[in-house]
């Protein structure tokens, strides 16, 4: 602006002088364009808003939609956010053409506010539009999410938002899986199961008892079938798999008929049944025909690459879903060059999910700040200080500070701020207990299945 003029023809003494201490700016003017992928849009008012931004973007053929909000600064200055919805990844900047724009040294500038996350097209529906599956090849270790565009004849519409991420991992490798356990001495599948001998005499009638819960059958006369014997027994708690035949021996002192029970469904060595007379004429004994044995063993998962398998990091739906398949071979064991010879199918294994230590800490004192001490290997590490009613948040973040624990969650287990549950989802195993510098802490111990 130009300077103001000063009349002083009445003023005594020296003359007024003005002098310029800022020069103003004028507010900017015109109007510019912006180009994305080659293509330019219409000339833009500086004073434009944000739907008029926004449709000229959407005008450019390598544009599908975007998202635009106006905020408007000091000086007549504006600042357009443009978010690109119908297009994922880290996207190249728009390119802005200022040479119609007024003012004193006014530009538009484009700078990139967040970067896209890094995206890959896996499947163009436009080539093949009835398809209803897709199968993508992932990394193993590393986590994905997908989005998803409408297309139509017109064009397509805006990105959904992003699924759960996932993490993709490798399945277990049979060929470098570990066993262990002593039934690998005899074979790594197999189970002999417990036959015990019914010997009955005399007249009137008897019951069966379970010989670890003592539940009872219902009376039997002497000489019912091996069908009647294999019913009332299965109508008992935990022997609904038992197999009854009449079996063809005699004991001495004993005339009547004899059973062998099978019991298909125990696994291991059974505690043997009680004859329960009914009447003084009759007369029972149960001996152990067979043994049972249970030939158990340990699966470690492990990956082609020597690492164990581990279902913390996996979806829900994922966890335990590698299947083992055994077989009991019948070599000596002293044979390793994999010439077994074949027995049985031994069926496919059971998964036991990972457990978890939890640990509850407790502060009777909660007016006394206390530290919390993780022995691992020998060595003690402490956290810092916390407050005698610090909250779980605090815990989990101290506890997680110590080099030998990567995570944990914490959560209050008491009324007022003076109990926590450690959960320790990284280091597995049976853990030493925490302790405390404060001798009034109190510890217990616990697990959960994952």
């Amino acid at each position: 602006m130009p300077l103001l003029h000063v009349d002083d023809t009445n003023l005594d003494g020296e003359n007024v002088v003005v002098t310029e201490a800022v020069k103003g700016q004028s507010r900017p003017d015109g109007d510019f364009t912006l180009s994305y992928r080659g293509y330019e849009t219409m000339a833009i008012p500086v004073t434009a808003s944000a739907d008029f931004v926004a449709s000229a973007l959407a005008l450019l053929p390598t544009i599908e939609t975007v998202d635009v909000s106006l905020t408007e600064l000091d000086y007549g200055q504006r600042e357009w956010m443009v978010t690109f919805s119908g297009e994922a990844g880290d996207l190249p900047l728009l390119e802005v053409t200022n040479g119609r724009i007024t003012g004193n040294s006014a530009r538009v500038r484009v700078t990139e506010a967040v970067a896209g996350t890094e995206a890959t097209l896996v499947y163009d529906g436009s080539s093949n539009p009835t398809s209803r599956k897709l199968s993508v090849a992932v990394d193993a270790d590393t986590t994905y999410g997908f989005k998803v565009i409408a297309i139509n004849s017109i064009g397509q519409g805006p990105l959904s938002a992003a699924t759960p991420t996932i993490y993709a991992r490798d399945g277990a490798n049979a060929a470098y899986t570990t066993l262990s356990g002593s039934a690998l001495t005899v074979g790594v599948a197999g189970s002999i199961f417990e036959e015990q001998v019914i010997y009955t005499s005399g007249t009137g009638s008897f019951a069966l008892a379970a010989g670890d819960s003592g539940n009872e059958t219902i009376d039997l006369s002497v000489g019912a079938t091996g069908d009647e014997v294999q019913a009332a027994l299965r109508s008992v708690a935990g022997l609904d798999g038992v197999r009854v035949s009449e079996y063809d021996d005699t004991l001495s002192g004993y005339s009547g008929p004899s059973y062998k029970v099978t019991f298909a469904s125990v696994v291991g060595d059974v505690a043997l049944l009680s004859f329960v007379a009914r009447d003084v004429n009759t007369v029972g004994q149960v001996t152990e025909f067979v043994r049972g044995v249970s030939n158990t063993f340990v699966i470690e998962p492990r990956k082609a690459s020597g690492q164990v398998v581990r279902d913390i990091t996996v979806s829900s739906e994922f966890a335990g879903q590698d299947v083992f398949f055994v077989e009991l071979w019948n070599s000596d064991p002293s044979t390793t060059d994999g010439t077994h010879d074949w027995y049985a199918d031994g069926g496919v294994a059971e998964y036991e999910p990972t457990v978890y230590e939890v640990q509850r800490v407790s502060n009777p004192n909660t007016t006394a700040s206390f530290d919390l001490i993780f022995t691992f290997d020998g060595e003690d590490y402490v956290t810092s200080p916390l407050a005698g009613n610090c909250d779980s948040v605090d815990m989990q973040i101290a506890l997680e500070d110590l080099d030998a624990l990567e995570t944990v969650t914490v959560t209050d287990d008491g009324v007022a701020g003076d109990a926590w549950l450690v959960t320790f989802t990284s280091r597995l195993g049976d853990l030493n207990m925490l302790s405390s510098h404060n001798a009034c802490l109190l510890y217990t111990s616990d697990a959960a299945d994952e």
